[in-house]
């Protein structure tokens, strides 16, 4: 494990005031960026890795860096190979992804169904073509 390359904040130790690479603890956009939550007493915890890498690879987000292109989606064992961030947080704020306050990462939203209630089980379309 390594030391925030911006901080130095140490892995599990949270990251220092002002740190360029420190997330938001509330909604987990760069905490530099985050105007919403400026006065946040939380400070996010250093984990040894760059920000938004787990969740990439959980997730399966991979791209490559294509000349005369720019960054393309591939596989994990594509060739060059690197954590697509941008797709992270391009997902994030389609709604697509949500920040997990408690587990500080992005995970999948909540799919929801027009017209059916969340949670709710469906009813298949024989049951609802007998009606």
């Amino acid at each position: 494990m390594h030391l925030c390359p911006d901080c130095a904040a140490e892995p599990g130790q949270p990251h220092q005031l002002g740190c360029d690479v420190a997330r938001c603890p509330v909604c987990g956009v760069q905490r530099l960026s985050c105007s919403v939550h400026e006065g946040a007493e939380l400070f996010s915890i250093w984990t040894g890795r760059w920000p938004g890498a787990a969740e990439c690879e959980r997730l399966g987000y991979w791209a490559t860096f294509a000349p005369g292109t720019g960054w393309i989606s591939c596989n994990r064992d594509h060739p060059g190979a690197t954590h697509d961030l941008n797709r992270l947080y391009v997902e994030a704020a389609r709604g697509l992804l949500r920040w997990d306050v408690s587990r500080q990462e992005f995970v999948p939203a909540p799919t929801t169904v027009p017209g059916r209630t969340p949670g709710a089980s469906p009813r298949s379309t024989r049951d609802t073509e007998n009606r």
